[in-house]
């Protein structure tokens, strides 16, 4: 592709080649025309001209672009030479800087050190004792600035990492809060029912599985089946179910057939063990559902509820991460009915922080104690009492609060802690 310069010139070459070729052939006399055709002759003429000047400006142009190049170039060597200049006069003025400091030298508002600093400075080529104090300080600004964004990089590192953790905590609590009422029981309940089944249907197949096979080379569509039994397991078999998983299985099985075969027949014997107990189990777990979808159960006026807990004592710290980590207590030792049967008060509260501007500015939730028998954990304990969950007695309880731009939290400020009730219950135990 032809750049503009080099169609300039292509396009003076043709006018010239051209203009010569007319005045030539029509400028000449001929027997037609014994003066020659002077018109095409003079057009030709002018085209020669035209195509003249375009390559003496064509050149002319050229030429001042090689100089500006050549100027740009000697621009460039200047501005590096410079550079370098710059760099080699900070790294004598961090020595110089340094060597201070080891000397203990922080001012020079004494001779001693005056004369100190100069023979420093004039180790490195520095003989004017004011050059040498402005080298001196040149360099101390720079440290300083750089250990303060080193210091800045730091504590935001350390923020993130915290508040990842308190995002953690956060999370968890909201998962929790999203299964109210009943469905916080039956919810896990009804999930390791569900794997409990399948576990029985897969037991099936397991009944199938010769132990000749076993001692056989190491078959991957066995530990197939009982990876997925491990998987199906509820109950009391749950653990089992993260002891051995297919991958792994697998792997090992190209990796030493005979370990495989051995720890197969292990989790052979195992699994049929559990197969044994887990219809017992399993009735359990259903009997535990019909017993918490056959309680009493109240969550109408919140409010009410929440004053059940009185609390008070309500303190907060700012942590590492700028979050709040509030801390409160509540006392609930009456005994709680509903209609004539003895109930346990449930469920979360929600807790706002609040600027001096009554602006929110974190927020976070606390759910009832006794939680972990019946959440996403739960792994059929087959306790019929509710007595376990819920709020009761006198209790210390603390709570993440996430804030929604760390940046506007001021450790040194004050804020208002404000805790609501969330979603409240009342069931009947």
């Amino acid at each position: 592709m032809r750049t503009p310069r080099s169609m300039v010139k292509f396009v003076s070459g043709c006018m010239i080649l051209a203009g010569s070729l007319l005045g030539g052939v029509f400028g000449t006399p001929s027997k037609d025309m014994p003066h020659g055709d002077q018109e095409t002759a003079g057009f030709g003429i002018i085209l020669l001209v035209i195509g003249i000047i375009m390559n003496v400006c064509s050149f002319k142009l050229d030429k001042k672009r090689k100089e500006n190049l050549l100027e740009l170039e000697k621009e460039k060597e200047a501005t590096e030479l410079k550079r370098k200049e710059q760099e080699k006069k900070k790294q004598i003025e961090l020595i110089i800087y340094n060597k201070c400091l080891e000397n203990n030298i922080l001012n020079f508002d004494s001779k001693k050190n005056k004369d100190a600093l100069l023979i420093i400075a004039s180790s490195y080529g520095i003989e004017d004792i004011d050059e040498a104090q402005k080298m001196f300080y040149n360099a101390k600004e720079r440290v300083e600035k750089e250990n303060k964004e080193r210091e800045l990089k730091a504590a935001e590192e350390r923020i993130n990492r915290c508040r990842k953790n308190d995002q953690q905590i956060y999370d968890d609590a909201v998962k929790i809060i999203n299964y109210k009422g009943k469905e916080k029981y039956l919810y896990s309940l009804k999930h390791d029912l569900e794997r409990g089944r399948k576990a029985l249907e897969l037991g099936a197949k397991a009944e199938k599985i010769a132990l000749s096979n076993m001692t056989a080379e190491a078959q991957k569509s066995d530990l197939a089946i009982w990876a997925g039994m491990a998987n199906g397991i509820a109950g009391p078999g749950a653990a089992i179910a993260t002891a051995y998983d297919l991958e792994k299985r697998n792997r090992e099985a190209e990796e030493n057939a005979e370990a495989v075969r051995e720890s197969g027949r292990k989790l052979y014997s195992e699994l049929k063990s559990i197969q044994a107990n887990l219809p017992a189990a399993l009735r359990a777990e259903e009997g535990m559902i019909q017993y918490i979808e056959n309680r009493l159960f109240d969550d109408k006026n919140q409010h009410q509820k929440f004053k059940l807990l009185n609390i008070s004592d309500i303190k907060y710290t700012i942590n590492d991460g700028l979050n709040f980590d509030v801390e409160f207590k509540y006392d609930l030792r009456d005994e709680l009915k509903l209609i004539n049967s003895i109930a346990t008060l449930d469920g979360s509260l929600k807790i706002c922080v609040y600027d001096s501007e009554n602006k929110l500015v974190a927020s976070g939730y606390y759910n009832a104690e006794g939680m972990e028998k019946f959440d996403l954990k739960y792994k059929g304990l087959g306790n019929f009492d509710l007595n376990a969950v819920g709020f009761k007695g006198i209790r210390t309880r603390s709570c993440k609060c996430i804030s929604s731009d760390y940046k506007e939290i001021d450790k040194d400020g004050e804020y208002k802690v404000v805790i609501e009730p969330n979603y409240l219950w009342l069931i009947e135990v």
